[in-house]
């Protein structure tokens, strides 16, 4: 685990990590949820090794540095946007996991504010606060930038008309498809 994590962090590019790798030379860059789920791995790794150090040592900085480029913007357009939520989307990209397009045709475009998109954030933030807490480092920007968030997501996700969250929020409003 610890020499994948180290690989995984190794391949940090402007706060992007790869979707996928196709071979050595073809390596996909075009997810928005890609670097949200290395924090979710380090703190899984801890839970099981309660190893804070290596965590420390090899991750800390690629898990700020992701934090850093969603706030001030990535390639696609992958930004954080004045509400605390992401906000992602460029032409001929598919960012999210349904990320399927064949011969540049996106099947399933989501340009905006893409709900799980939105959740893997929030959990981003609240774990860079765990880590910042016991790291001894400054939590406060993590902490309201996860308020932030979570009031956002809470008041703008939600379809109470229909009982359950939207897709996605796009600049033209909420997509009511299930």
């Amino acid at each position: 685990a610890r020499e994948y994590l180290i690989r995984i962090a190794s391949s940090l590019r402007n706060g992007l990590l790869p979707n996928t790798t196709l071979d050595e030379n073809t390596t996909n860059y075009e997810a928005a949820d890609a670097p949200l789920w290395l924090p979710i791995a380090a703190y899984h790794f801890v839970r099981a090794t309660g190893d804070y150090a290596f965590v420390r040592e090899h991750l800390w900085n690629a898990l700020q540095t992701i934090v850093r480029a969603y706030l001030h913007g990535t390639k696609y357009n992958i930004t954080v946007d004045t509400d605390g939520l992401v906000t992602a989307g460029a032409p001929g990209t598919a960012l999210t996991w349904m990320d399927a397009k064949t011969n540049n045709t996106i099947f399933t475009q989501r340009a905006g504010k893409a709900v799980e998109i939105n959740a893997l954030w929030y959990n981003t933030l609240k774990i860079m606060e765990h880590f910042a807490i016991h790291f001894h480092d400054s939590n406060q920007q993590y902490t309201n930038l996860a308020t932030r968030t979570h009031d956002a997501f809470t008041t703008k996700f939600w379809n109470p008309k229909m009982q359950c969250l939207y897709d996605t929020i796009t600049p033209h409003g909420p997509d009511h498809s299930i």
